[in-house]
């Protein structure tokens, strides 16, 4: 049950913390919305 549960989260939270923060690989996963950085 708790592996269900922090599975869950997990998934959840991917998205919105991959699209604000830069992917492992070091690129941006939204070149759109991270190209103008300095923007932010």
């Amino acid at each position: 049950m708790a592996f269900a549960t922090i599975r869950q989260h997990s998934i959840e939270r991917v998205p919105e913390t991959d699209r604000r923060l830069p992917s492992p690989s070091g690129q941006p996963l939204d070149p759109i919305e991270n190209g103008p950085g300095p923007s932010q």
